[in-house]
């Protein structure tokens, strides 16, 4: 079995971390391990001796060692690998440790081991006289080992791939040839290696592994001593018995008593590695040296500065979730703030056609019903309050999809028709009611697009394969296309992580040059992950607000790199200047991310729009309400994760206020860099100001012992304060009023001042009113005289802080 987390080393570091959980395990490296136990029990075979170790215990394996790791499903162990160039410049001595948990002589190899970890995390870099620090430490502190016996990597790897099938197979009447069989080995030979890499014999070294599971089982369980021997692999209550006295010198139901106060709960829950434990042996001087201000200085020269228009391309898609939610009062009543506090111009959903909707229904003779009562209410209401819709062609209809199974929790098909001619008759009966009840130059300014094309696994995802895709694209865009050539249609809706896995944005590309059914726009979901291949674990965790296994990119300007990426693709098929919607984006493809809460989303909001507005034609955020039926929510609390930008009563989180915030820039650019984008309109000028910090190597890797709201912030990298020091020259010599506004945990933050209450889960009205006006931006007014044209500002920001200056000269 694999480790549950495999923490690659970072660019900065040559160290490898691991996280080991539920596993039985033989492992050889020529690299240097060293395992810190997270929590529960750990066993570890080193040459002939069995060691378990508890919570807060260490052991060292020395390179070239061969030797087997178990772990139950409630226990977890670290491990650190130095490799083997760096002990060899180091001058490294194979040394034996094995300490436990209360032994307060190793304190100081638990501090050496902690930063070295929190290094990684925090994507700091390792230096490397901190790892010949914890190499200098061990060869100080612990006895000479020997060195490894010389075998050759392959017998190595032959007795490696045994050891593997006995620790899964111990139980089984298992024998020196069938383990030969199974390496495809003469039983001889097996038998040589075993004696000249482990030193023992076969039979002794199973038995040995029988006797430590057995012992094992006698402290996690209740079973009878009976049943245990047979569970190990022993066929008869005498043997075990009198194999277990040999080694253990009591008989197992002594052994059990006198150890009792040692027993621990066979638990069937895999736990997420929970660090505290080893984090607690950080010294405070080490973080403080963490902690000292960054200085950052910029210059603008407005007589000088260059100048282009800016294209609030952020603005020009609002998400709403379904369908079925646009019908909502308190959906309605946020779309309604949402247009009068920065007013949108199109708006996206999924499942106009789910079943909610009423639109397709059959009648006893399988003949279409169509209904579009709902859908009027709803397109009436967006026109109403200036939102052109964004109208996504999905989900499949109940009684035209092929695969009938569930997205989430709602009544959604993402499947491809089981009848073609009805489809197209759908979508044409659709398209022309929309026509004769808002006209055709109101339609036409219109976009349309179809279900998304994303890997094709699994099958019982009701994804499309790609053959099948476009057949469905194809016959969707040019049925769009039938009832008027001017209608806009897009695709593909892949997700941004496509083009970096495989050909799927490609192979589209080519499709569409080859068959002249190249979409109108381009549209696609950016969710920062390294992959988005599904898998079955995914689906099952996600469904059930389960972490799932996909890793958030290290890159922290990945939005920036994709919109690049896909323009440079695009211009080797000569696809010139290429419309690109991003139809959702958001910083986490998962629900219950309380990240999503913080301050954090504020500062990643204005980063990416501030870095990437000219790329793209449209920043569909997914999505604007909390208030979305795709999962249930399990446990009652205003902040729980959700995408929203508002909570699901309609209170303004702080992604929100720095949209607001943005409203506030000029029409003309000025100039950007890292942390600050400058804008202005006539004489007036804005300066923005954000310091970002990305998600740490460890929750990146989708940890959630931290998805509390208490501990929200210990997700992300952990950065000292930024000053930035602005120098405007070209000011002329009137004074100026000076308003800067404030957007962080202590000003302007409901979420935080959520947690300051308790994190009520059903806050009093009172409370309500106090949050609402707690998630104002703080405002600060001066007025400041230029010294010879030009003024300096001083912005002191946080982490996750955003500082909006504002400056009008009198």
């Amino acid at each position: 079995m694999k480790p549950i987390i495999v923490l690659t080393a970072s660019e900065h570091t040559e160290l490898g971390f691991r996280t080991w959980n539920h596993t039985a395990e033989a492992i050889w490296s020529h690299d240097l391990s060293l395992f810190f136990v997270l929590s529960g029990e750990v066993t570890f075979r080193l040459s002939e001796q069995f060691h378990t170790l508890t919570t807060g215990s260490m052991i060292v394996c020395n390179p070239g060692i061969l030797f087997t790791l178990e772990t139950l499903r409630s226990s977890v162990a670290l491990e650190i690998c130095i490799p083997a160039a760096q002990l060899k410049t180091a001058g490294w001595q194979p040394v034996a440790l094995t300490t436990h948990g209360d032994d307060s002589s190793a304190e100081p190899l638990r501090a050496l081991f902690s930063q070295l970890f929190f290094n990684y995390i925090q994507d700091q870099p390792v230096h490397e006289e901190q790892v010949n620090a914890t190499l200098q430490w061990l060869s100080d502190n612990c006895p000479a080992a020997p060195q490894a016996p010389a075998v050759s990597d392959r017998s190595r790897n032959h007795i490696q791939t045994v050891l593997r099938y006995l620790l899964h197979n111990f139980a089984q009447p298992l024998s020196l040839e069938d383990a030969a069989a199974f390496a495809e080995l003469s039983a001889s030979h097996l038998s040589h290696l075993f004696r000249t890499v482990l030193g023992t014999s076969f039979s002794e070294y199973l038995i040995s592994l029988r006797l430590h599971k057995a012992a094992c089982l006698l402290l996690q369980s209740e079973s009878s001593i009976t049943d245990i021997g047979l569970d190990v692999g022993f066929s008869s209550t005498n043997m075990f018995i009198e194999h277990f006295r040999r080694h253990f010198g009591v008989t197992p139901g002594r052994y059990r008593r006198l150890h009792a106060d040692e027993a621990v709960p066979l638990s069937t829950e895999t736990s997420a590695p929970d660090f505290s434990r080893l984090m607690q042996y950080i010294s405070p001087s080490f973080l403080k040296k963490q902690e000292e201000c960054e200085k950052q200085q910029i210059t603008l020269d407005l007589s000088a500065c260059h100048t282009e228009p800016i294209r609030p391309t952020w603005r020009n898609l609002l998400n709403i979730g379904y369908a079925r939610c646009g019908l909502l009062a308190p959906i309605q009543e946020q779309i309604r703030t949402a247009q009068r506090e920065i007013g949108f111009r199109y708006v996206r959903f999924h499942g106009i056609f789910d079943s909610d909707m009423h639109i397709y229904e059959e009648n006893a003779n399988e003949q279409p019903v169509y209904n579009f009562l709902y859908a009027d209410m709803l397109f009436d209401f967006l026109l109403s309050v200036g939102l052109h819709p964004f109208l996504e062609l999905s989900f499949m209809p109940p009684a035209l999809a092929r695969n009938k199974e569930y997205m989430w929790k709602n009544d959604s098909f993402s499947s491809i028709y089981n009848n073609r001619e009805k489809w197209i008759a759908l979508v044409q009966t659709t398209l022309r009611h929309l026509v004769e009840r808002y006209g055709m130059e109101e339609v036409r300014q219109w976009k349309f697009t179809s279900i998304q094309l994303n890997p094709e696994k699994p099958l019982r995802f009701s994804i499309l394969s790609e053959s099948n895709y476009y057949d469905f694209y194809t016959t969707t865009r040019s049925t769009v296309k039938s009832v008027d050539p001017q209608l806009t249609f897009g695709g593909p809706g892949c997700f941004a992580s496509s083009l970096w896995d495989g050909d799927l944005i490609r192979n589209f590309v080519e499709f569409c040059k080859e068959h002249d059914c190249l979409p109108d726009f381009f549209t696609f979901q950016c969710y920062p992950y390294q992959t988005m291949e599904y898998s079955d674990a995914f689906i099952a965790a996600t469904r059930h607000q389960r972490a799932e296994p996909l890793i958030i990119s290290n890159d922290s300007n990945y939005v920036q790199h994709f919109l690049q990426g896909i323009r440079e693709l695009l211009s080797q098929y000569h696809v010139d200047e290429p419309q690109i919607w991003l139809e959702e984006w958001n910083s986490t493809v998962w629900q219950r991310d309380i990240s999503s809460d913080t301050v954090y989303k504020s500062a990643w909001l204005v980063k990416n729009i501030c870095e990437t507005m000219p790329l793209a034609e449209g920043f569909g955020y997914w999505t604007l309400s909390d208030l979305i039926e795709e999962r249930p929510l399990l446990q009652p609390a205003l902040f729980h994760g959700g995408f929203g930008l508002m909570t699901m009563n309609g209170l303004p989180k702080t992604g929100w206020t720095a949209l607001t915030l943005l409203q506030h820039l000029g029409e003309q650019k000025i100039g950007s860099g890292d942390g600050w984008f400058a804008a202005h309109s006539g004489s007036s000028i804005q300066l923005l100001f954000y310091h970002y910090c990305h998600y740490d190597n460890l929750h990146r890797h989708r940890n959630l012992t931290q998805n509390s709201p208490q501990s929200a912030y210990q997700v992300f990298l952990r950065r000292p304060p930024k000053e930035i020091i602005a120098v405007i020259e070209g000011l002329g010599d009137r004074p100026c009023r000076v308003k800067r506004y404030t957007l962080s945990r202590t000003q302007g933050s409901i979420f935080d001042c959520w947690v300051a209450l308790g994190c009520p889960a059903y806050p009093s009205q009172t409370d309500m009113e106090y949050l609402y006006h707690a998630g104002q931006p703080a405002l600060r007014t001066s007025l400041e005289m230029p010294e010879n044209g030009t003024l300096t500002l001083h912005a002191l920001l946080q982490p996750h802080e955003i500082q909006l200056w504002c400056i009008d000269p009198i």
